[in-house]
């Protein structure tokens, strides 16, 4: 058996179990099929990797607890989540309407603007890094009650793009 975590992956939780191979990884939603992942560190920040039978260059950020890849032209978020947190944070709302980056990179465009209603899953700030674009978008149903960033601003890990006033 490998190591079973608790990942909340886009906004959906899972439970992955990975198991470590040779040259590799097992890794399978728990219950699920196993998928044999190949693969090697290229340079920091960037994986090889072999899933299919086709190999794909992935950029890999993290920190702390999140993860942010970027492949094939899309971006991915994912966090290793501590159920009691989860538990906290749910009984308080904790950063429930917070928007923010996992990953270094630089503003390219900000859709949307102070005051806008918004639904979840609508484009808030875009960001370039690894040469793609990547939309932050809004994690729940409200008004855009600030944007933190501007265009052009070249941003560290974890930075708050903006904030959402989730609607009642």
């Amino acid at each position: 058996m490998g190591m079973i975590y608790d990942v909340r992956l886009e906004g959906r939780e899972v439970q992955l179990e990975v198991e470590a191979t040779d040259g590799g990884w097992r890794v399978r939603e728990v219950g699920g099929d196993w998928r044999v992942v190949a693969g090697r560190f290229a340079q920091p920040g960037e994986l090889l990797l072999v899933l299919d039978g086709r190999q794909r260059a992935v950029g890999v950020h993290s920190a702390g607890d999140r993860v942010s890849v970027q492949a094939d032209g899309h971006a991915f978020s994912a966090e290793v989540v501590d159920p009691r947190k989860v538990r906290a944070d749910l009984a308080g709302g904790a950063g429930e309407g917070v928007v923010a980056t996992p990953m270094p990179g630089v503003v390219v465009r900000i859709p949307a603007k102070v005051g806008q209603a918004v639904k979840a899953g609508d484009v808030i700030v875009v960001v370039e890094a690894m040469k793609m674009e990547n939309e932050f978008k809004a994690p729940v149903d409200g008004v855009v009650a600030s944007i933190d960033v501007a265009v052009g601003q070249a941003l560290e890990a974890s930075a708050i793009l903006a904030h959402i006033d989730a609607a009642d």
